[in-house]
């Protein structure tokens, strides 16, 4: 199967009535990758960006991105990696943006970015010291965000960037089934579980660390200084193209934002932690 080719860019409201469109029902499976960007190095902002799919486009996406990534005989890529990006790969890096806003607008792909102001968190006071506990925290909102979007009558499997945590997924599991019960008041337990996985085993997460990576590389004002990197600048303003998007800096609005949400994290919501509460082996539990 090959990639779709580089389009017109053309604002994410326009659809062509000749691609095939995928109604999502009762009981569908669908994949959330995370990831994390700017989250460390002294950056005013921290962005965690979501991709939320059905698993049959999950694999089906997967497998384009890999003949994306082997499309030049000469310099292959291994793997999407914002940080990591070189000019040799700029066309791989193009084509994977294109995809990615083409998924978009077959509404077979959605995406969420929270963007949080880093001198506002507070680990100390809401999460017992642990800059881990805090961002694990914050990426909860970006998936619970778009789960909730589907309801709690699907099953959601979760596949966050493996990072060096003591704190085990199960934690995240059981708190996002609570939430999802208390906002809908249902017994259900839609979530399944949550997976973190090496970057370069998945190409979805990979294709998280692209986008949230530019968003943040805009946010950060990284455009802006003396001697950008030319194809990072470049790739930034394909992006922007092809989501009909005049800028990545501040919250989307109006119809796109049904399909490629930016917001920033509201502080004022915040609330402390209520005493922890021990769990089974004394142990205790993220969230509690």
């Amino acid at each position: 199967m090959s990639h779709p080719k580089a389009e017109t860019p053309r604002h994410l409201g326009k659809f062509d009535p000749t691609w095939p469109r995928l109604t999502a029902t009762k009981n569908d499976v669908f994949h959330i990758y995370s990831d994390e960007s700017s989250q460390h190095g002294g950056s005013l902002f921290t962005a965690i960006g979501a991709v939320f799919t059905r698993n049959d486009c999950a694999r089906e996406m997967a497998q384009q991105l890999n003949e994306i990534a082997a499309s030049s005989v000469r310099f292959p890529l291994k793997e999407f990696h914002w940080t990591k990006m070189e000019k040799v790969h700029a066309k791989q890096y193009h084509d994977l943006v294109s995809l990615f806003a083409t998924q978009i607008r077959r509404k077979r792909l959605r995406y969420w970015c929270t963007l949080i102001e880093n001198a506002k968190r507070n680990n100390r006071d809401y999460n017992n010291g642990d800059a881990e506990l805090g961002l694990t925290k914050l990426s909860f909102g970006s998936i619970y965000a778009l789960a909730s979007m589907r309801g709690p009558f699907n099953t959601y499997v979760v596949y966050p960037d493996k990072r060096t945590t003591s704190h085990a997924p199960e934690d995240m599991v059981h708190a996002l089934n609570h939430r999802i019960q208390n906002d809908f008041r249902v017994d259900a337990e839609p979530f399944l579980k949550v997976a973190p996985t090496p970057s370069h085993e998945s190409r979805l997460i990979q294709v998280a660390d692209v986008i949230t990576g530019i968003i943040a590389y805009e946010k950060n004002g990284n455009h802006r200084v003396a001697k950008p990197s030319p194809h990072k600048l470049a790739l930034w303003e394909h992006a922007k193209r092809e989501l009909g998007l005049d800028t990545f800096a501040e919250p989307t609005k109006g119809y796109v934002a049904l399909r490629f949400t930016i917001r920033n994290f509201d502080f004022t919501k915040a609330k402390p932690p209520p005493p922890k509460k021990a769990t089974k082996g004394g142990q205790t539990s993220l969230f509690m």
